[in-house]
């Protein structure tokens, strides 16, 4: 088989000894240097050999002989995982084959035959062998991957990594794992990075209140004293004194965590601590995640002996030493650490994190993302405040590092990731975000209103639920604690659709104090045409083809805005107010109509030109008709038909104008005051017949058939349900600008609560 560079012949080694005949015959140094599926497809369009013919095999499957075909491409087969258990006793690789699967699937190697693997029987699988080049190693390097398939129709469903490891310190390739964790590594990893402004000790304006042990007040002199904390009574939970034994192991001194370095009954400084948490996780040199556990007794996963984690198996094949790899965050197991509300801040402002797990310790940095069996990588200095491409930006530079996604856009973002999280508390909804808050405020120029930037409002507002929500309730009080207009006054997941074309405010804020009128332009200090009132010189270009266009002051083409702003706000802005302290009613002015619907299935992905129809059953979603009875918009209601939105008719708001669709947006701004669509207004009923394209196609190709005399033909709308002369926001959507001026809207002031 010299064809077949994969293959030994017998002859070709001596060193074939705990091999099986299979075994024998698969050269492991040429597979661990070169790509196995581009080599055999590089064969197979050749011509190949009639040694690739498919062979057969006899299975014993529901009391018959049944045959079934091994295909050859694109993977080397190694046979039933049958066989190759019963081999594991003789055969050193295929003991390591049976030993990575059973810890993969939590098992024993002995009862690994008696359970179902993925809900596959045991007798059904076949194993075969492939590569997988490693990512980001410098040279050409490869992993082994075990495949497990069905015999039956050969469906992979799982792939098990296999690795070389390597004695001496090799970059990205494998290295040897202990029943404890290796505090040396550990320690060399987080040492490697250069301290800079933010490294703890450089802050120049000291945090009010900061400490590094506490616990209440009662408590705090004498938790001040050398060894205290060996005095707590019942001890220190075993989460704690873990993290405790892992900053000593690895040669730092202080630890900061929340429960005890926070004074939890002094609110005044609770909420200094709460509200500088950017500052304390960017200060800090690395963050410790305990990964899984409920509780802060679960303990970090081999900190201690015998603590019970993943078992690296090695075995010496001619010379080269294999070992299973590890996988961090299984597709079974629980993932407490990655649901909880208060972890998201942790995560994305943390410079650099050390994820402990039972499978294994991960890595994450400005390097990129390593686990405890792969040799880390060398930091290399300049990469710091620029990380190249395979790196994450940390420590809350995630948000200006992105380059051409516009601040907004990863304001946008933050909040549908941070939307799915759960909190204890529904009361810490904002304050779990603060961090991630404080981290933009200089980005976005302006203060947020319930976690709602004031510099986009009008934007803002548009947010749709993408599952059902229901509304956020005091814990004590059940009270609703936020405004409908907030995302924070829900819980769900929501998405803010500023991914798709330009929204133009149609909207007027009313000021909560005097009812000064006043617009988000005049907010942003807009003065005229792409100049700000501090001077500064703005330019527009477009971010992508699926993406509105973004503005970028002289100098600083990476840091995109959806909209002009200046860095303060205007003289003549200063003193106007959104919102009054006792009172969380956004007022504006704003065309209304009502407007007839009916249950609907359409929802909007998150791309301008694109229309589907699933969406959570939960989402209420209706379809906008106009007077006619034709399609005009689509609605997606917060709550589902039974909590109260039985309604046919409902009074919908124009926040703002927009386009959706392939061929009808512009490269020029609407006109502010909508005199294109006015001069339309009266020959609305001869259109008729371009509007029954809807029906003919369906909502989904409706915005690419139609062919809109208006480029910006929607509005961006919500729905509205008064309450003792008080609007909630009870939905969101998009109405077709023709349909709403028919529909023969009011102008009137709306107190949003």
């Amino acid at each position: 088989m010299t064809d077949k560079p994969w293959y030994l012949d017998s002859s070709d080694t001596e060193d074939n000894s705990d091999l099986c005949s299979t075994c024998c015959g698969i050269h492991f140094e040429w597979l661990l240097r070169h790509d196995l599926e581009r080599k055999k497809w590089q064969r197979h369009v050749s011509g190949g050999s009639k040694n690739d013919q498919p062979r057969q095999i006899k299975l014993y499957w529901q009391g018959q002989w049944t045959d079934f075909v091994v295909p050859e491409i694109p993977a080397i087969p190694l046979g039933l995982l049958s066989d190759i258990f019963s081999k594991s006793n003789s055969c050193k690789f295929c003991n390591l084959v049976i030993l990575a699967i059973a810890v993969k699937y939590e098992t024993s190697p002995e009862d690994l035959q008696s359970i179902n693997i993925d809900a596959y029987p045991f007798p059904l699988i076949f194993c075969s062998l492939g590569t997988r080049r490693k990512r980001n190693a410098e040279d050409e390097v490869y992993d082994l991957v075990i495949s497990l398939g069905t015999i039956r129709d050969f469906h992979v469903f799982d792939n098990i990594s296999l690795q070389r490891l390597q004695e001496h310190r090799v970059p990205w390739e494998g290295a040897r794992v202990h029943e404890q964790i290796n505090f040396e590594d550990a320690r060399d990893w987080v040492t490697q990075f250069k301290p800079t402004h933010s490294d703890p000790g450089a802050v120049d304006d000291p945090l009010d209140g900061f400490r590094l042990i506490d616990n209440t007040k009662a408590n705090d002199g004498r938790l001040r004293r050398p060894g205290s904390l060996a005095s707590i009574d019942g001890g220190l939970p075993l989460t704690i004194a873990d993290a405790m034994l892992f900053v000593s192991g690895i040669g730092e001194r202080y630890l900061w965590v929340d429960s005890l370095c926070i004074v939890q009954d002094d609110e005044a400084t609770k909420t200094i601590q709460i509200n500088a948490m950017d500052r304390i996780y960017t200060s800090a040199m690395v963050t410790i995640v305990a990964m899984y556990g409920s509780s802060c007794h679960a303990g970090l996963p081999g900190v201690r002996p015998n603590s019970g984690r993943w078992k690296q198996h090695l075995v010496n094949v001619r010379g080269i030493t294999l070992a299973n790899s590890q996988t961090i965050i299984p597709t079974s197991g629980p993932k407490d650490w990655t649901t909880r509300g208060w972890t998201y801040q942790e995560h994305t402002l943390s410079r650099r994190l050390i994820f402990l797990a039972h499978d294994g310790i991960q890595y994450e940095s400005e390097d990129g993302i390593t686990t405890e069996d792969i040799h880390q990588p060398f930091h290399h200095a300049a990469e710091d405040d620029l990380p190249d491409g395979r790196g994450f930006p940390t420590g809350g530079s995630l948000w200006r590092a992105a380059g051409a996604i516009a601040v907004l856009m990863n304001f946008a973002l933050a909040v549908h990731l941070y939307s799915g999280k759960t909190l204890t508390y529904q009361t810490d909804t904002l304050r779990a975000f603060e961090g991630v808050l404080n981290v933009m405020r200089s980005d976005l120029c302006r203060d947020f209103l319930y976690g709602m930037p004031s510099s986009e409002l009008d934007v803002a507002l548009l947010w749709r639920p993408i599952q059902h929500l229901e509304r956020r309730l005091d814990d004590t009080t059940r009270e609703e604690l936020f405004p409908s207009w907030s995302w924070a006054g829900w819980k769900g997941i929501i998405h803010i659709p500023v991914f798709e074309s330009t929204h133009f405010s149609r909207i007027i804020f009313v000021d909560a104090e005097d009812e000064t009128e006043f617009t988000t332009s005049e907010w942003r200090g807009t003065e005229s045409g792409l100049t700000t009132c501090d001077g500064v010189v703005w330019q527009r270009k477009p971010l992508d083809i699926d993406a509105p266009p973004g503005y970028f002051r002289d100098g600083k083409p990476n840091v995109m805005f959806p909209h002009p702003v200046s860095k303060s706000i205007p003289t003549g802005m200063q003193s106007r107010r959104f919102l009054r302290e006792d009172s969380h009613t956004l007022t504006f002015n704003a065309f209304t109509a009502h407007i007839s619907t009916q249950p609907g299935q359409g929802v909007l992905k998150f791309t301008k030109t694109e229309l589907n129809s699933e969406l959570d059953p939960g989402v209420n979603s209706r379809t906008l008709l106009d007077r006619y009875g034709r399609f005009c918009g689509t609605a997606y209601f917060h709550c589902d038909g039974s909590s109260g939105l039985e309604s046919e008719c409902f009074e919908f708001a124009a926040i703002s104008r927009t386009a959706y669709g392939a061929d009808n947006e512009a490269w020029e701004d609407p006109p502010e005051d909508d005199a294109d669509v006015l001069a339309l207004r009266e020959g609305y009923a001869e259109r008729e017949t371009l509007r029954k394209m809807s029906d003919d196609r369906g909502a989904a190709s409706y915005f690419n058939d139609y062919s809109c005399e208006l480029k910006w033909q929607a509005y961006d709308v919500l729905a509205l349900e008064w309450r003792n002369g008080v609007a909630c926001r009870v939905g969101v959507g998009f109405c077709l600008i023709e349909a709403f001026w028919d529909a023969e809207p009011v102008r009137k002031r709306i107190p949003l609560a």
